[in-house]
């Protein structure tokens, strides 16, 4: 299975949005008290934001799948995880980088379950593509 080039493209999103939810849930806090220097009980309540993020992404997953494909969805959710990273990433004020973990969260939390969606095109040899 992992010949095929969109199998390998599903390991490595999964394992991206996988490392990148564990990245923020633990060292959030520590980035934004070494990085941006946030107050340890500030930081600690900022990472709240990207579980917040996450809950209403895979809501608003929910709310679009009849209109958008689990692809699509993947996608868009990739994008606004991108643009948040750097958002995050940037030289901004603190409330910019808890901006950041809240639409990290956001464009994150769709991928997982659409990626679960995606799954049985990925188990055949001839299956179509969504």
């Amino acid at each position: 299975m992992l010949k095929d080039p969109r199998v390998r493209q599903a390991c490595l999103v999964f394992v991206g949005s996988c490392g990148l939810e564990y990245t923020c849930g633990s060292w959030g806090s520590t980035f934004l008290v070494q990085a941006k220097g946030m107050a340890a009980d500030a930081a600690a309540l900022t990472v709240t934001f990207y579980y917040v993020g996450m809950a209403t992404g895979r809501f608003l997953s929910g709310v679009l799948a009849g209109r958008l494909t689990a692809r699509q969805l993947v996608l868009l959710g990739q994008g606004v995880t991108l643009g948040a990273l750097l958002l995050v990433l940037l030289p901004l004020p603190p409330a910019c980088a808890a901006a950041g973990l809240f639409c990290i969260g956001l464009g994150n939390g769709p991928v997982f379950p659409n990626m679960l969606h995606l799954t049985p095109p990925f188990s055949g040899g001839n299956a179509p593509r969504r």
